[in-house]
C-alpha cells in the first residue's frame, strides 16, 4: 500500500511536470514499463465512483489485466458522473494511444 501512495503521489508530480513539459514542447521519457494497471487504478480510483472503482480493481485482480485496458476503464464516459485531472488524463490516454500491454518498453 505504501508503495502504491508512493507511486501515486509520484505520478501526480509527473503529471504537474507533463503540463509544463508540454507547454515547452518537449516530452517526458516514459515507457509502458513504468505503469501497470495498479498504478492506473491508483491514480483513477480516487475520483470514481465506488462501484466503478471497485469493478476497474477487481478486473485487474481477477487476471493478467493489460495498462492500456485498464486505462481505457478508468477514462471516464460522458454519463460516469466523474472526471480525472486533466494530467491523469493525459497519462491515460498516453497509455491507451501506445496499446500499452504488460512488460512492453514503448514510449508513451
Amino acid at each position: 500500500m505504501l508503495r502504491h501512495t508512493l507511486i501515486l503521489l509520484t505520478l501526480l508530480s509527473i503529471t504537474d511536470m507533463a503540463s509544463a513539459v508540454h507547454r515547452s514542447d518537449t516530452s517526458l521519457k516514459l515507457t509502458c514499463t513504468d505503469f501497470d494497471w495498479g498504478d492506473v487504478a491508483d491514480m483513477a480510483t480516487p475520483f470514481m465512483p465506488e462501484d466503478l472503482a471497485t469493478a476497474l480493481v477487481m478486473q485487474g485482480e481477477s487476471s493478467n489485466y493489460d495498462v492500456s485496458s485498464a486505462a481505457r476503464q478508468a477514462i471516464p464516459g460522458p454519463n460516469d458522473g466523474y472526471t480525472l485531472p486533466s494530467g491523469i488524463q493525459k497519462i491515460l490516454q498516453d497509455i491507451i494511444d501506445t496499446e500499452c500491454m504488460n512488460n512492453s518498453h514503448q514510449h508513451l
